[in-house]
């Protein structure tokens, strides 16, 4: 079959839906429309229009990739990116994803990002010729209720209930034990819904980004549409050390498996790094007891001193079934030399990492 492809018209919206449907199911085009209009306005804005791919084949759409336009920090250069999203096609065109995905990889000097379901994955590096891989997804598990857990594998509550009571004692004492390690200037956090200035926000970044060979650019205008314009509510810890901003926390509540689970949907910190981290985790968790969740989760995000706060607190890691692939099509050295282990930053934030593993 001879296929076509071309930018995303307003018209194509049914007939993606429809294979949307038939592929994912009604719970995922709920999800899907839901998020449709918030990440079209992304879109929007920065490149004042969709930059999202469809599939035609005979004359009919069979298959679809959403384009979320961002930048990247590579090897310290800032360059055009996009992460690559809800790809699908229609189970009648298998096979045709692939000139998609072709056609996508083939676009010049723009850093594709995203992390397709283990099936999808495995064939990208066949459609790129060489390794896409940059490094696993791990998920973080830190237990606030280990009744919920019990419970549920048929435990009466007579059983269960003293484990919570000894379990979170346990975690309050640690929680102190952190809390007290007073870093040399004092970490003042705040919980106010308003991003900061879009210049503290920078120099916060710029600080922050140094320690890494790849990470996605973070400003206000990013910062406000992820958050402050989603179809989420969220809430916001700002860690600041004599007025300067050393840190930031943004979470929110969700479900995993049916029970009440909070979601560290990002989390950056610069300067006494481990003091400040454990600091908002303490307030995470303290929100999160208060409040009766099981747990809460994450993305380990590849900050060595956030991983160190997250096993101090006896989180569990767990690495996911999915990669973090990347592609750039570029005669530049650093489309080869992204491939070696390098450090980069993944929160919960990028793609659509946080609706696809978490609801």
């Amino acid at each position: 079959m001879l296929y076509t492809i071309r930018e995303y018209a307003e018209t194509d919206k049914a007939p993606i839906a429809n294979i949307v449907k038939e592929v994912w199911g009604e719970k995922s085009l709920a999800k899907f429309n839901l998020l449709a209009p918030w990440f079209h306005h992304r879109s929007m804005s920065a490149f004042n229009g969709s930059r999202d791919l469809v599939l035609e084949g005979r004359g009919k759409v069979v298959g679809y990739v959403r384009i979320i336009p961002c930048e990247y920090l590579l090897a310290g250069e800032r360059i055009s990116a996009g992460y690559f999203t809800d790809f699908v096609t229609s189970p009648d065109s298998r096979g045709s994803g692939v000139k998609l995905a072709r056609h996508l990889v083939s676009i010049p000097d723009v850093l594709w990002v995203g992390t397709p379901i283990a099936r999808v994955g495995r064939f990208w590096p066949k459609i790129i010729k060489r390794d896409v891989k940059i490094k696993p997804i791990e998920r973080a598990v830190l237990l606030l209720s280990p009744s919920v857990f019990i419970k549920a594998k048929g435990i009466p509550s007579v059983v269960a209930a003293p484990v919570d009571v000894l379990w979170q004692f346990l975690l309050r004492r640690k929680l102190k034990k952190i809390n007290q390690k007073k870093a040399p200037v004092p970490i003042v956090l705040s919980e106010q819904s308003t991003l900061p200035a879009s210049d503290e926000i920078d120099e916060f970044f710029n600080v922050f980004s140094q320690d890494f060979y790849a990470i996605a650019v973070r400003d206000y205008a990013f910062l406000n549409w992820r958050f402050s314009e989603a179809p989420n509510d969220y809430r916001y810890i700002w860690a600041r050390s004599e007025g300067r901003l050393v840190g930031y926390t943004i979470y929110r509540e969700g479900s995993v498996g049916g029970r009440k689970t909070l979601l560290i949907v990002e989390t950056m910190a610069i300067g006494e790094k481990t003091n400040c981290y454990g600091a908002m985790l303490n307030l995470v968790c303290q929100y999160g007891l208060e409040n009766g969740f099981a747990d809460v989760q994450t993305l380990t995000s590849g900050c060595s001193r956030f991983h160190k706060a997250l096993k101090q607190l006896g989180a569990v890691l767990k690495v996911e079934d999915v990669n973090l692939i990347a592609s750039l099509h570029s005669d530049d050295p650093r489309a080869t030399e992204m491939f070696d282990e390098k450090k980069w930053f993944v929160s919960m934030a990028e793609a659509d990492h946080e609706f696809v593993m978490f609801k």
